[in-house]
C-alpha cells in the first residue's frame, strides 16, 4: 500500500516542538515533569506528502496542558490535493485550510509515557476545480471545466494518542490515531 494511502485513514504522527510549562513545586509526586503550561507542536508526518505527487498537507497546533490531566488543543492546518494521472479525460484539484478543536483527556503511565483520549470539532474552507473532455468517433466531444469557491465541511473526531518526554526536556515525539466522522458539507449538483 503507497504510503499517501496511510494519510486517508487519518494515521497522524505529532512532534511537540516545544512548551513552555508551569510545573507544581511539589516533588514527592510521580507524574509527568510537565503539569500545566502551553504546548506548542508540529505534524511532521504531513511533510512526507510533499515528495508524492498526489497532495501536500502542513499542520500544526497550540494547546493548554491543565495538571497532567486534560488538553485542550486548537490544529490548523492547509492541504493541496491535486492527482496528477488519476483521471484519463480530466484533472481535478482541490486546496484549503481546516481547523480543529479537541479536548483530551490524559493517562499517565510513568514519568515519560502518556496515553491519551480526546474528542474533537474540525471545520475547514476550500475550493476546487476541474475539467474533462470526452471524445468519441460516433458522437460529438463533450468537454467541461469549472472552478468552485467559498466551500464548506465540518466534521468531528474520537482521538486516540500517546506521547513519550524526550531526555528530561520538554520535548515529546508522539503519534496520533484520528477516526472522523463527517458531519455536513457543501453539496454540489452532479456533473452533467
Amino acid at each position: 500500500m503507497k504510503l499517501r494511502l496511510l494519510y486517508t485513514f487519518s494515521l497522524v504522527l505529532a512532534l511537540s516542538v516545544g512548551s513552555l510549562s508551569a510545573q507544581d513545586n511539589d516533588s514527592t509526586k510521580v507524574t509527568n515533569a510537565k503539569t500545566s503550561g502551553i504546548e506548542l507542536a508540529f505534524d511532521y508526518g504531513k511533510l512526507f506528502t510533499l515528495a508524492s505527487d498526489f497532495e501536500s498537507k502542513y499542520q500544526g497546533s497550540i494547546g493548554y496542558r491543565y495538571k497532567n490531566k486534560v488538553v485542550i488543543t486548537f490544529r490548523a492546518g492547509s492541504a493541496k490535493l491535486d492527482p496528477q494521472n488519476a483521471y484519463e479525460n480530466g484533472t481535478y484539484s482541490s486546496e484549503g485550510e481546516f481547523g480543529v478543536v479537541s479536548l483530551n483527556y490524559l493517562l499517565p503511565i510513568d514519568a515519560t509515557n502518556t496515553l491519551f483520549l480526546g474528542l474533537g470539532y474540525g471545520l475547514s474552507m476550500y475550493k476546487d476545480s476541474y475539467s474533462y473532455s470526452l471524445s468519441s468517433s460516433i458522437w460529438p466531444t463533450l468537454s467541461d471545466s469549472d472552478r468552485r469557491s467559498d466551500l464548506q465541511a465540518d466534521w468531528f473526531e474520537l482521538i486516540i494518542g500517546s506521547e513519550k518526554r524526550l531526555k528530561r526536556s520538554n520535548f515529546y515525539l508522539g503519534g496520533l490515531f484520528i477516526v472522523r466522522k463527517l458531519n455536513d458539507y457543501d453539496q454540489l449538483k452532479p456533473i452533467e
